[in-house]
């Protein structure tokens, strides 16, 4: 228990000091100065340092700040003994484990260490071992899907819209989205309702495309897939095209700002341009989809057709088989 129990050594110092005090004085330096009182008095020096060591190493002792902790590069094999405290403290993990029994725990794992890349993650900051399994299985992750970008922007490629007359402006890009949902939303101050308030989105289920009010248009699409999205602005009313597309709706739209800019409302950034070509007003915006390939994992398709018009009422020329 004395070695074991860091409050007993200081709780007999404390009974030491009580007897000695109620000592009479001239008894007490008499004691004192004794030379077996010197001898005992450095025994039981030495034994408060022994104690205290088993009592340090039972307890949590420093821990790494998780505000210091190194920035991840997204690679996971930040290397060294403060990136693995840090991941290993993450979600406040080993919180009562100081970081010497932690290290040593890391250590001992390392030493085990198998090859399995599910075993790598903690590790790998102070094994050499896991750190070159963990890159290898990140490179080939990476890779792959560096693969599959580069075969649905093929895709994307080899199938263009061509255009039947002269559009204004034409633009491509493969694009993803979190939840299925490209959106505009143009903001007017004591005007149209903030994007979270206004309920587009039941509307737009009821075709399963695209709906739209004043300042706010909404198109849907799979989730789980790229899509090939082609926009088209035209001075005049295109041409009707359903071969080849799966669903065709046409909407009327009111731009109150004359920023038409589609993106992933999760994401909030737009790298599309403005489709409002003649600023505020009236638009007519057609959409046409295609489904993806979803054995062959290829991209989904969308062409976006706007030019001005009236506000008729939507139009759903082609519907999605059900």
């Amino acid at each position: 228990m004395f070695f074991l129990r860091g409050d007993v050594a200081p709780t007999l110092a404390a009974l030491c000091v009580l007897a000695a005090v109620r000592t009479p004085r001239h008894r007490l330096r008499r004691v004192v100065m004794s030379r077996r009182f010197r001898q005992g008095a450095v025994v039981l020096v030495a034994l408060g340092l022994l104690a205290s060591l088993p009592a340090a190493d039972l307890m949590a002792g420093p821990t790494v700040p998780l505000g210091q902790c190194p920035v991840d590069d997204g690679t996971m094999i930040i290397a060294g003994e403060h990136a693995f405290l840090c991941r290993a403290r993450e979600g406040r993990g080993f919180a009562n484990v100081s970081d010497r029994d932690l290290l040593a725990y890391g250590r001992a794992g390392c030493r085990a260490y198998k090859g399995r890349v599910e075993d790598a993650y903690l590790i790998a900051p102070i094994c050499p071992p896991a750190a070159t399994r963990l890159r290898a299985s990140v490179d080939a992750e990476k890779a792959g899907f560096q693969a599959e970008a580069a075969r649905n922007q093929k895709v994307c490629d080899s199938s263009r819209h061509r255009p039947r007359i002269k559009p204004v402006r034409v633009a491509r890009d493969r694009t993803t989205t979190d939840y299925g949902v490209l959106e505009s939303f143009e903001y007017v101050e004591g005007g149209a309702e903030a994007p979270w308030e206004d309920d587009l989105l039941s509307e737009t289920q009821k075709n399963g495309l695209v709906a739209s009010r004043p300042g706010h248009l909404m198109i849907l699409s799979h989730s789980d897939f790229d899509i090939c999205l082609t926009l088209e602005t035209y001075r005049r009313r295109p041409p009707l095209e359903l071969k080849g597309w799966d669903h065709v709706v046409e909407v009327g739209y009111e731009s109150p700002t004359g920023h038409i800019e589609l993106m992933d409302p999760i994401d909030g950034q737009s790298d599309l341009p403005n489709l409002a070509f003649r600023g505020k007003g009236r638009y007519r915006i057609r959409v046409h989809y295609r489904g993806p390939d979803s054995v062959a994992w290829t991209p989904q398709h969308i062409l976006v057709m706007v030019y001005p018009g009236k506000g008729r009422p939507m139009i759903e020329y082609r519907k999605r088989s059900r």
